[in-house]
C-alpha cells in the first residue's frame, strides 16, 4: 500500500499521541478517511522549520510515496523578537525541501486569522514568511497551497469562528477545507 507522510506543527499533530490510531483529529485523520494509503502523522505541537528540518536530518523511520508539509507559524514569536531573520528561515525551509527531494511532495503555506486582535502584529511576519515559501516551493516544484488566502476568502463567507478556536488552530470546518486542499494537490502529484 502507498504511504504519505505528514509533517508539521500542532495543527498536523491535533492531539496524535492521545489518538489510538496516532493520527490525531483534525486533517491528516480526515484524509485517511478518504484516500486508500496508510497514513503516517509526524506533527509535533510547538514545531516549527528548524524542528521539522532536525527530524529530517535524523532521517525519515519510513519511505512513503509522498510527503505533505505545513510549518511556519511557529517560527513567527522568534522572527518578530530577533531570534532568526527571514533569511534563516528561508535556509532552513530550503534544507527541508532538499531533503525531501526524492519524495513527492505538498507544502502548505502557514496561515493566521485576523482575530484576536493580538494576532495583528503577526501578518507582516506571515506575509514575508509565505513569500518566501512559495518562492522555494517554485523552484524546487513542489506545489504549495495558499492556506492563508483560501482561509479569508472562505472567513468572508461564513466567519472566521466557523473556521478557528484561537485565530491559529482549526474547527472542524476549518480542517475540512485544509483536507480538500491537500487531496487536490496529492492526486496532482500522485499521477
Amino acid at each position: 500500500m502507498k504511504s504519505i507522510l505528514f509533517l508539521g506543527d500542532s495543527i498536523t499533530d491535533c492531539e496524535r499521541l492521545y489518538s489510538a490510531d496516532g493520527l490525531g483529529l483534525g486533517y491528516v485523520k480526515l484524509i485517511s478517511e478518504r484516500l486508500p494509503y496508510a497514513i503516517v502523522n509526524r506533527g509535533c505541537n510547538g514545531f516549527g522549520v528548524y524542528d521539522v528540518r532536525r527530524l529530517l536530518k535524523r532521517g525519515l523511520e519510513i519511505k512513503p510515496d509522498i510527503v505533505c508539509v505545513l510549518v511556519g507559524v511557529n517560527d513567527i514569536p522568534s522572527l518578530m523578537a530577533g531570534g532568526e531573520t527571514f533569511d534563516d528561515f528561508g535556509r532552513a525551509y530550503e534544507d527541508i525541501l532538499k531533503r525531501l527531494a526524492g519524495y513527492r511532495t505538498v507544502a502548505a503555506a502557514p496561515f493566521l486569522f485576523r482575530s484576536p486582535s493580538e494576532l495583528i502584529s503577526w501578518r507582516p511576519f506571515l506575509e514575508n514568511m509565505t513569500e518566501i515559501i512559495v518562492g522555494l516551493c517554485e523552484r524546487y516544484g513542489v506545489p504549495c497551497i495558499p492556506t492563508n488566502d483560501i482561509f479569508e476568502k472562505r472567513a468572508e463567507v461564513c466567519g472566521e469562528d466557523k473556521l478557528t478556536v484561537d485565530g491559529i488552530h482549526l474547527t472542524y470546518e476549518g480542517h475540512r477545507i485544509l483536507v480538500d486542499e491537500f487531496i487536490r494537490l496529492i492526486d496532482h502529484v500522485a499521477e
